[in-house]
């Protein structure tokens, strides 16, 4: 069995909690509020959202950085539809308030785009170069 590469569980971590960090950033552009207190402010509940679903759905295995493209568009459609509702469940609960139809429905479409580009880019590079499975 080959030596699984350094980082790439890790490398997927952080790209993840980069790539709902730009979600955030950029709708708080659109507010005009992309200070950096603003955007965390935002992420939090979804890196929150994130993160349980990709523990309970296997998103940082030890085989998700070696995923080929499809298989890895597909993890990030079972860890999206679990992470991103709860995390707007956790905002609808630290801000006491109902999530209006449309912060969800961009939050939900915004989400899956990044985060697929994300994930499949990924695993399109890792097999371009050739990295051996994990």
């Amino acid at each position: 069995m080959g030596e699984r590469p350094p980082g790439t569980r890790l490398t997927l971590l952080i790209g993840d909690t980069i790539t709902l960090f730009v979600f955030a950033w950029l709708g708080r552009m659109s507010h005009q509020k992309s200070g950096l207190i603003e955007v965390v402010g935002t992420a939090w509940p979804f890196w929150v959202g994130w993160w349980c679903a990709s523990v309970v759905l296997g998103a940082y295995r030890p085989d998700a950085s070696a995923l080929p493209p499809t298989a890895a568009l597909r993890l990030v459609a079972k860890t999206w539809a679990l992470g991103i509702p709860l995390g707007l469940l956790v905002r609808a609960l630290w801000t006491r308030r109902p999530i209006p139809l449309s912060f969800a429905v961009v939050t939900l479409l915004t989400t899956l785009v990044l985060m697929s580009l994300w994930r499949t880019g990924f695993a399109v590079l890792r097999q371009r170069t050739g990295a051996p499975p994990a």
